[in-house]
């Protein structure tokens, strides 16, 4: 171990790493030996982790480091530090006594700082990921906030900040070839940890072909991006859907059969594929559990029917009765290449969380309307989704994750931002973040990135992203949004 600490030799066969030789050993053995180093050893050991330890157990033996370098008077701790570890490790986040979220909210102020600081960025990745289960336990909510503080000041190691520094000055060849040859493991570690990054890879993705697969990188970019406890299946990932008749068509008489997934504009699909034949549930869900990175980076099954897709194939549905009413309607009149049907999925469950099985999916409801611009032509008025009350805590969510992706921006980025708030729309479910820029408010943002009627949308308050103080709604916002848009509380300027 000490030869291996001097001479930078972390992971090597023969003769052994450092990591390697810690790899091996179980815990006991493993704060044993580490407590036989010297402070100044130990703190090598730690500061050479993340950048050296790729194929070692990297969130263990930090914890074992961390252990190593209390008392041994201090047994306690280490267990309920080990604890958590474990529960992390077995993806127990909830369930009582020994969750991971359990631990957390039970833990004094105190420990709750030292059990971040026992956590390496992977495990703590993990807790954040896993925030729309955070609520389901009293207090672990405020124990996350303690969980991003630490996860915040952890900077990026040099790899890392080697491929931002591809990203920002637009060297995608050599990023994409660099990305390509990571391990997964790592690919989604980079993403998870700099959300600033996935905007302008995806509005890049194109520039993959040749060099990586586009498809895969969306999917990690997905996977990055969505809580562990949501699944990216087709059927659940997706709210809203379009159908613009004239689309993309061969002959004039003709109707498109390609619908565009929501504001995905790079994401269709002909409906001509989703098959009308069914199978046996047992088939359904093999399929559902086997599904396979496709287009806009979500999973997909291998056989595309009503039974592995109910919600598209509801889509299908409303579309073909849109193509045999169409003519001689009310919507021909108005301008048929300007025009598209919009669709909306309900699902009754929240969308996309904790579904496991397709039993969820196939209880889904669609409401369809006629839009030109943002005006209903002909349907109903789009259903409400969400309550105010969820559309709140959701926003805020949304809000602290824009935080998060701010304090991954560039340093020029960042000096121009001042405010950060989050949204939803009640109709759709859609969530989104916005900062103030060029002059508009973060709300004018969220709006914009939401689409669709401004009334619908429910906001979070709105911070400071530096130093988390809440920031008044101006007069400019009070007299474009009601007072209800907004969560009791807010503090309203000039009032």
């Amino acid at each position: 171990m000490r030869s291996g600490t001097r001479d930078g030799n972390w992971e090597t066969e023969d003769p052994p790493g450092a990591y390697r030789v810690l790899n091996g050993l179980s815990m006991d053995d493993m704060v044993r030996v580490l407590r036989v180093l010297t402070p100044a050893e130990r703190a090598k050991l730690a500061a050479n982790l993340d950048e050296q330890g790729g194929r070692s157990d990297r969130s263990r033996i930090h914890l074992a480091i961390t252990n190593a370098s209390t008392s041994a008077a201090d047994p306690v701790f280490r267990e309920l530090s080990e604890n958590l570890h474990w529960a992390i490790r077995s993806g127990n986040f909830t369930s009582p006594p020994n969750g991971a979220f359990n631990i957390l909210a039970t833990a004094t102020v105190a420990q709750q700082s030292r059990l971040a600081a026992a956590l390496n960025r992977d495990a703590l990745d993990a807790l954040i990921d896993r925030r729309d289960e955070a609520s389901a336990v009293p207090g672990a909510l405020g124990a996350l906030t303690v969980i991003e503080r630490r996860r915040g000041t952890l900077g990026s190691t040099s790899r890392e900040q080697h491929l931002i520094d591809l990203v920002e000055g637009g060297d995608w060849a050599r990023f994409f070839g660099e990305f390509n040859g990571m391990q997964e493991f790592d690919q989604l570690r980079f993403l998870r940890g700099h959300p600033g990054v996935v905007p302008p890879i995806r509005d890049n993705i194109r520039r993959a072909d040749g060099i990586g697969d586009p498809v895969r990188i969306l999917y990690l970019l997905e996977r990055a991006t969505t809580p562990a406890s949501r699944g990216l299946y087709v059927d659940a990932m997706v709210n809203r859907y379009s159908w613009q008749p004239k689309y993309r068509v061969a002959h004039p008489e003709d109707f498109s059969n390609i619908i565009r997934f929501s504001d995905l504009a790079d994401v269709e699909l002909d409906i001509s594929t989703i098959g009308d034949n069914q199978m046996g549930e047992e088939e359904a869900d093999r399929q559902f559990r086997e599904a396979v990175p496709g287009p806009g980076g979500f999973l997909w099954p291998e056989v595309r029917n009503r039974s592995t897709l109910p919600v598209l194939w509801q889509v299908k549905q409303m579309v073909r009765e849109q193509q045999r009413t169409l003519l001689g309607d009310e919507v021909l009149r108005q301008g048929i290449f300007v025009v598209q049907y919009l669709m909306n999925v309900a699902i009754p469950i929240a969308h996309a969380s904790a579904i496991k099985s397709l039993g969820v999916l196939r209880g889904a409801s669609l409401s369809g309307r006629w839009m030109q611009g943002s005006q209903v032509i002909k349907g109903g008025a789009a259903r409400t989704v969400i309550s105010d009350a969820e559309a709140f805590t959701q926003a805020r969510n949304a809000r602290n994750s824009g935080v998060e992706a701010y304090r991954t921006m560039p340093k020029a980025q960042r000096e121009q931002v001042a405010t950060v708030t989050g949204g939803v729309n009640v109709q759709t479910g859609e969530v989104v973040s916005g900062y103030n820029t060029a002059g508009r408010c973060a709300e004018d943002m969220v709006v914009e990135r939401l689409g669709g009627d401004a009334s619908k949308v429910r906001f979070s308050e709105a911070v400071r992203p530096r130093t988390g103080e809440q920031v008044p709604v101006c007069e400019r916002c009070q007299g474009k949004y009601t007072p209800d848009q907004f969560p009791e509380g807010v503090i309203f300027e000039g009032r």
